[in-house]
């Protein structure tokens, strides 16, 4: 499959993870209305009627159990799909970058390779697989400005038509990672990757940082849109 080919696969799978949150952020939203309207029907009318077994009852010991870290039921379910959003978006990188060192292995420069992976008979594609697992590895630790400019040096593209794009990704990045290691509670690592990124507005530390927010939301998806087709679109035109 061409680069050209495996980045249009890539992006439908991407647009398809976008429209699934999009989608999934209003459900959630009004499910938990939903909820909240029966059960107050419920005590007001002052009956004994028994929700454990429905979906009310679930909705209130999982509101129970989330008390303790100040968040609701709803703000939950959409932190997760924020995490989720955020890795869709990390492995559509990970899946143009492979396509074109499969494709332009030069682009890694150059690889050592151990002797008992030659002797066990690798292919060449295979190995070149592994080159492109391993370029990969190591530019996730890159800096971010850095990881944009080798990845589009990959790809053959412009990093400054990405550019305007990456702060929000790099900030979404940073606040996914909160979730993941520090219960989205601001700590000097986030304020250390988005101090200077251009139109962040720096958090302070202790801050509840949960991707909640509806405009908030509504600009992460924006962003990751045009950040995706502006890069397909370079790809098409470069490689096509």
């Amino acid at each position: 499959m061409s680069l050209s080919e495996s980045a249009k696969k890539a992006h439908q799978k991407l647009m398809l993870k976008v429209l699934a949150y999009s989608e999934a952020y209003i459900f959630v939203l009004e499910a938990e209305k939903m909820s909240l309207r029966n059960l107050a029907a419920i005590a007001s009318k002052g009956s004994n009627e028994n929700v454990d077994d429905t979906i009310h009852g679930s909705y209130l010991r999982l509101n129970n159990i989330l008390k303790k870290y100040k968040i609701r039921p709803s703000q939950y379910y959409r932190s997760i799909l924020f995490v989720d959003l955020i890795a869709s978006v990390e492995l559509f990188f990970v899946e143009l970058i492979k396509a074109a060192i499969v494709e332009h292995p030069q682009k890694v420069g150059d690889s050592k390779f151990e002797l008992k992976e030659v002797l066990r008979g690798l292919t060449v594609d295979e190995l070149i697989e592994r080159c492109a697992n391993d370029f990969i590895h190591k530019l996730m630790y890159e800096k971010p400005e850095d990881y944009l400019e080798k990845m589009c040096s990959v790809l053959s593209i412009d990093s400054g038509e990405v550019a305007p794009f990456w702060p929000r990704f790099i900030e979404a990045k940073a606040r996914r990672d909160l979730g993941v290691h520090n219960n989205w509670i601001c700590n000097d690592l986030y304020i250390r990757k988005t101090k200077g990124l251009l139109g962040i507005q720096v958090a302070k530390r202790d801050e509840i940082l949960l991707p909640c927010d509806r405009d908030y939301c509504n600009e992460v998806n924006g962003t990751i849109v045009n950040l995706s087709k502006t890069m397909i679109e370079m790809i098409y035109k470069k490689h096509s």
